[in-house]
């Protein structure tokens, strides 16, 4: 009966106490692992999870939500919860190198705040039922379909697949990338993101011509980067893709989105295995996953430098940031400006490996948000993470032209973010937006003439 009549204030109110719980938790938290200890704090991240599912009622799941939801349960819980145990042999996990045991249960405690405080924030935007940027009408897209096509084919050409292998096979010093071809892979994603947001932006008006050239090239680009080891872009391309598939033509059922997940999860993993020139496995049913658990370690390391070093007061956060400015990062260097602190990835990376280093320990969404402000700041970026994506849904859904794309660049990013930098894609953002800007201007200055 109780569930029955759960309404969006009530929701919200037992989330409020369950981040409050969490955070009561964490104080406690042993300086050694304690699997009665994880597990409280794996069962409050899963009581806010069913709560906030009954306040949304949703008919399809295949949606930024829940897909990033399950990311975060498997990056954050599944080794401290499930893995961790003295007579199992997890020696195959990358997680387990210089393990700090006595950070596991603390770690766990701030992911369970995380989760806490996404729900938090999703539940707690509110939907305004106006529209806005709602122009009813079709927007062109030949103009920015030939300029991605021509562009992919650029960057193709001039050595991106083979960067991707060498880098996978040789490390960072076997793999020669040149920086303008870094440039025009980034303004290519922002492109893509354009279109396949006004592709279904003119679809949800009318439109039911296929933009085949535009498909076929981004499906293509997203198979060879598959074929070089790039998983990242291809995840990127397809969620996309998928998303507005189903979210126009068919709903899908959380089992369905399961079953799906396990098959790219393995697929994921056998790409994986071809790119480093190994064998299957006799563990590789846990292997499977074992990919996305690995920054769960990032989490420890950040408590480790806090503690060691204190926080970056976001500093850290900087990186991607100097990103929506091309070139920018690159004048910050040449004037001095020591830019290796400006992202999690590369302080953790210096901290444990010293400043020479073939190869980068990467970081987490968790980990990135602790360094720069702690637990405020793990608070603060998953409850706005999941105000703005819930936002972001609504006036898509309402057929703002904007949030379409916004919501896109959400989609692709929802498998990849969690084990990334909080702004990764904040000039995905910024170039996505200001593109299609100009596009409508230039199609609408055109009807007027």
């Amino acid at each position: 009966m109780f569930f029955s009549s759960v309404t969006d204030g009530r929701v919200r109110m037992i989330l409020r106490l369950l981040l409050l719980l969490s955070l009561f938790v964490f104080l406690f938290h042993p300086d050694s692992f304690s699997t009665s200890y994880v597990t409280i704090c794996f069962s409050i991240a899963l009581i806010a999870v069913f709560f906030y599912y009954q306040a949304q009622k949703k008919d399809n799941f295949f949606d930024f939500d829940t897909i990033f939801i399950i990311i975060l349960l498997i990056c954050f819980f599944a080794y401290p919860v499930f893995f961790h145990s003295k007579d199992f042999d997890y020696s195959f996990f990358t997680i387990n190198d210089n393990l700090n045991e006595k950070r596991i249960s603390m770690a766990t405690a701030i992911s369970a705040i995380a989760i806490c405080s996404y729900c938090l924030g999703a539940v707690s935007a509110k939907s305004s039922m106006h529209k806005t940027n709602v122009f009813n009408q079709i927007i062109p897209t030949k103009g920015l379909t030939l300029l991605f096509s021509v562009l992919t084919v650029f960057a193709l050409l001039n050595g991106s697949v083979q960067y991707y292998q060498d880098l996978y096979h040789e490390g960072l010093e076997g793999a020669q990338y040149s920086r303008l071809i870094g440039q025009v892979t980034a303004i290519t994603k922002a492109l893509f993101f354009v279109l396949i947001g006004t592709e279904a932006y003119n679809y949800n008006n009318g439109k039911r011509k296929v933009n085949w050239l535009f498909l076929i090239t981004a499906l293509t680009d997203a198979s060879l980067m598959l074929y070089a080891g790039n998983r990242t872009l291809a995840s990127e391309y397809l969620l996309a893709i998928f998303f507005f598939v189903f979210y126009y033509k068919r709903k899908i059922r959380l089992i369905e989105l399961l079953g799906m997940l396990v098959l790219a999860f393995m697929g994921m993993y056998f790409i994986q295995l071809f790119r480093q020139g190994v064998e299957v496995s006799s563990y590789f049913g846990i292997q499977i996953i074992s990919d996305f658990m690995s920054p769960y370690r990032m989490n420890l390391v950040a408590i480790d430098y806090v503690d060691s070093n204190n926080y970056s007061f976001g500093v850290s956060l900087f990186g991607p940031i100097t990103g929506i400015i091309p070139g920018f990062s690159r004048l910050l260097q040449l004037i001095g400006v020591d830019i290796s602190f400006f992202d999690s990835a590369s302080v953790f990376t210096t901290y444990e490996q010293g400043k020479i280093h073939t190869s980068g320990l990467g970081t987490s969404l968790q980990a990135d948000a602790y360094l720069a402000f702690g637990v405020i700041g793990v608070i603060f970026t998953f409850y706005f993470i999941g105000k703005f994506a819930k936002v972001s849904f609504d006036r898509m859904r309402q057929g703002s032209y904007y949030y379409f794309i916004i919501y896109a660049i959400f989609i692709g990013h929802s498998v990849y973010w969690v084990r990334s930098l909080v702004f990764i894609f904040s000039n995905m953002l910024v170039w996505g937006v200001l593109i299609a800007y100009l596009n409508l201007n230039n199609s609408t200055s055109k009807r007027l003439q």
